[in-house]
């Protein structure tokens, strides 16, 4: 029944490939709008109007108007209201808008329409990680495997969850995998690196961020791992320089500037550390592990009252965000809160049950969303 609008270039390459999201450009977006706009003219048809309301409110999400953007793709649905790839957009946006409730509800109604968009299951796996429940998002990977079996991003995010549980080889073989379906998956190079640089092996993480970087040199990720490699040889100039890099690569990435903050805060320079993380919680104030964990950095500085607000305002967003979890409670039984200390103690380990992990100080600080 949408053959013909998914059968646009645009929108064919982004329902069959992971990557292409990054690739296409809002310009592109706009020409695709215009071209249904086109063919309007000349044959009214409700199909036509949808693709061009899908194609509008995807330009729109690549300019960050998001309130625009679900306008656009309620639009489609009024045209089309069984359109599969439409619901999975306004589920998508509602995602980046920290709307978990109707993303959930919009993922499950398009994937209950069409098993194979691929963004669901990777959204939904992004949900479980939020969730800390990491089984349950490589499950939903791997059920995208058997509609997407030569997509790399599968892989690569399957190599991420790994590397968050330490499991150094599973995660080297998963990016390797997603590197034989792409050999220029740059993503996979940089999971490599990851590996590397937590074996200590920085010789070997320089060549896979070289590689990286050859086929693709607006990676701002791949700089952040030359910075911490060249950290790591000493070599500070060029270690600050490559941090410069990619944050001119990547101005308003806030992932970007949470790393850079762990980065720092790993060697013990916390105001640099607090610095990064607020300007990532500028950039993006709606990830709970944000607030989480600029709440971790403020017990470590005995600042107490702020801590617990961060921690609660981590909440807010994210009922089940462990370190939220686990800082209050710390806060909770200073205070002589007993039983609301416990209240959230039990929280925790009910999430982590369900997980299927258990808590040890060791992967404290690693229960953090590994996919966004």
């Amino acid at each position: 029944m949408f053959k013909h609008i998914e059968e646009h270039s645009v929108i064919r390459a982004y329902r069959s490939d992971s990557a292409a999201w990054q690739r296409q450009t809002y310009s592109i977006w706009v020409e695709a709008t215009d071209y249904f706009a086109h063919q309007r003219k000349s044959k009214e048809s409700n199909m036509l109007a949808a693709g061009q309301s899908f194609c509008m409110g995807q330009a729109s999400r690549k300019q960050e108007f998001y309130d625009q953007a679900v306008r656009s793709f309620q639009m489609a649905l009024d045209f089309l209201p069984d359109w599969p790839l439409a619901i999975e957009a306004l589920a998508l946006t509602y995602h980046t808008t920290g709307r978990r409730k109707e993303t959930q509800e919009y993922l499950s109604k398009a994937l209950r329409l069409d098993a194979e968009l691929i963004h669901s299951r990777i959204a939904f796996a992004e949900l479980f990680c939020e969730k800390h429940n990491y089984k349950a998002a490589e499950d939903v990977l791997k059920l995208a495997l058997r509609y997407q079996p030569s997509d790399a991003g599968i892989y690569w995010r399957l190599g991420h969850i790994a590397l968050s549980d330490l499991r150094l080889k599973e995660a080297f073989e998963a990016y390797e995998q997603a590197i034989r379906v792409n050999p220029f998956c740059t993503e996979a190079f940089i999971g490599k690196s990851c590996v590397r640089l937590m074996e200590q092996d920085y010789n070997s993480a320089l060549d896979f961020i070289k590689l990286a970087l050859k086929h693709d040199d607006t990676s701002s990720e791949a700089y952040i791992n030359l910075a911490i490699i060249y950290h790591n040889a000493n070599r500070l100039v060029e270690a600050e320089e490559a941090f410069s890099k990619a944050i001119t690569l990547a101005p308003r990435s806030a992932k970007n500037y949470f790393r850079i903050a762990l980065f720092y805060w790993n060697i013990n320079s916390k105001a640099k550390a607090e610095r990064y993380l607020r300007i990532a919680l500028n950039c993006d104030d709606l990830r709970s592990h944000y607030y989480s964990a600029l709440g971790l950095l403020m017990l470590e500085y005995g600042r107490i009252g702020e801590a617990e607000s961060c921690f609660r305002q981590a909440l807010l967003i994210n009922s089940d965000d462990l370190i939220a979890l686990h800082g209050l409670t710390i806060i909770s039984w200073l205070d002589g809160r007993g039983d609301e200390a416990e209240a959230l103690k039990t929280h925790a380990k009910s999430i982590l049950k369900a997980g299927k992990r258990s808590i040890t100080s060791e992967i404290l600080p690693r229960l953090h969303p590994k996919l966004f």
